[in-house]
């Protein structure tokens, strides 16, 4: 299915790029990896990949990681573009590959408690606090033991929820592996997806009879002993598996958890268009997410609603050269920089203040958005998704549906710009949804922590069950 015509959009060339890299020393590759990141932040997807084809020649860890990551916002890249980059990830960086046997741990005998080790390089975050902390709270400490492995130390609001937590920043992923073992870890999940200091590398060794990744990374790791991928049947449908090498796991309803009942949000406001005679899009997500073919599905949804606005903001649009730019790439589709809000980011609770503005927020694809969804729904602002065909551009239609929102979901550009059509000119609805999104979160599933928790163990004992029964009956 075609979402939009892609005649004018850039295309990646990897023939090329690979010419480019072999031409140049690495000193060259140094400043490619500088390229990228820049490229990234401007949105230019693409062509940040094809900067860092080239700085594949440092071989480094993390460079290559965010190479893997950002393909997961480019609307050029295939699920098999996707596991080719991971699984050559794997064969650079990885410890092990696959090596290591379940049978050399300690047996699960279903009786005692499971261990559960949790990694990620940035706990303190509101993104963590918002999605992982609330499920990770409820573990029922009778049946589970709670470890957090984290690369930095973290203040007590994150430590507090856990029986073990250890700053593992300084060691090695050799030295990792062993820790982890050392804890006796029955199930090791990793948080941190492919941004800098994750330990996908150290799981390639096997540091756990069970090895899940979960939350920052929405495709196949590739890497080799790591045995699921957490999704549900809206996000990762069967079709899917032919290009993970991982079991994908469906947690019944969503696969994401997000409350904010800790948090001091700002009160839900009334929709603007009540008052601004015009209807106000919006945006705050990743200025990574919005490629090209993003610029140009909004473009389309604003060339049919002529009197509506578009309001963006976020960290990437800092530079005032970034906002210049951002408008020039709404003006080539003949979108005035009069309909358009372009905004430097802010502290947390300034973007939340943000969504008084915003009538009804518009997703990112291909690359939905996780926390910008949560958020916005959070304050009443009901939130638009295109549904694609892969993992990273389908799950913001399972949270949709998991807040009672599933008649929001689109199936292509035409449906996106009917529903935007139709929602815009509920005033009704639009006034309804700012005060009952929250208690709909609760009811249908998305913010429901106790729910989770309970579905979430079930899979980890489930996993950890099945390991076991494979270790004793292995097959040739």
């Amino acid at each position: 299915m075609s979402y939009f015509s892609r005649k004018a959009l850039p295309k990646l060339d990897l023939q090329l790029c690979a010419a480019v890299r072999s031409a140049h020393a690495p000193i060259t590759a140094y400043f490619a990896s500088l390229a990228a990141a820049h490229y990234e932040n401007r949105g230019q997807v693409d062509q940040a990949i094809c900067e860092w084809r080239v700085a594949e020649l440092l071989n480094d860890e993390n460079t290559d990681s965010l190479a893997c990551q950002a393909l997961l916002k480019s609307s050029n890249a295939s699920d098999g573009d996707r596991l080719h980059a991971q699984q050559a990830w794997a064969r650079r960086h990885a410890l092990g590959r696959g090596s290591a046997k379940v049978a050399s741990f300690d047996a699960y005998d279903g009786q005692r408690r499971i261990t559960i080790g949790y990694v990620c390089a940035w706990w303190d975050s509101a993104t963590i606090k918002g999605q992982a902390i609330p499920f990770i709270s409820l573990h029922d400490r009778s049946k589970f033991r709670v470890i957090g492995y984290a690369f930095e130390p973290c203040t007590n609001e994150i430590t507090r929820h856990f029986d073990e937590f250890i700053v593992v920043g300084r060691l090695t992923h050799r030295e990792f592996e062993v820790q982890v073992r050392k804890n006796k870890v029955d199930v090791l999940v990793e948080f941190t997806g492919f941004s800098p200091h994750h330990r996908f590398a150290a799981m390639g060794a096997r540091c756990a009879p069970v090895q899940i990744s979960y939350l920052n990374h929405t495709g196949t790791s590739g890497v080799p002993n790591v045995d699921y991928v957490i999704a549900d049947e809206v996000a990762a449908p069967p079709n899917l598996a032919p290009h993970y090498t991982e079991e994908i796991l469906r947690l019944p309803g969503t696969f994401f958890n997000f409350n904010y009942d800790w948090d001091d949000f700002p009160d839900a406001a009334p929709p603007p268009s009540l008052t601004a005679g015009h209807v106000t899009f919006g945006c705050f997500g990743s200025q990574s997410k919005i490629n090209d073919a993003q610029i140009y599905m909004w473009a389309k949804l604003l060339q049919a609603i002529p009197d509506a606005r578009l309001f963006l903001r976020n960290r990437g649009l800092n530079a005032a050269e970034n906002r210049s730019f951002m408008e020039r790439r709404f003006a080539q589709w003949g979108i005035d920089s009069s309909r358009l809000r372009v905004e430097p980011g802010g502290d947390r609770y300034s973007i939340l203040q943000s969504y008084a503005y915003v009538d009804i927020s518009l997703d990112t694809w291909p690359y939905n958005g996780g926390n910008t969804i949560a958020e916005s729904l959070w304050q009443g602002v009901p939130v638009l998704t295109l549904l694609g065909d892969s993992f990273n551009s389908r799950y913001g239609a399972s949270l949709l549906r998991a807040s009672g929102l599933a008649d929001l979901v689109a199936d292509d550009l035409d449906g996106l710009i009917a529903l935007a059509r139709s929602l815009s000119s509920d005033r009704e609805r639009l006034s309804h949804l700012r005060q009952e999104l929250r208690q709909m979160m609760r009811q249908h599933g998305f913010s429901d922590s106790e729910r989770f928790c309970r579905a979430w163990e079930a899979a980890l004992r489930s996993a950890l069950l099945r390991a076991v029964g494979e270790s004793q009956n292995p097959v040739d």
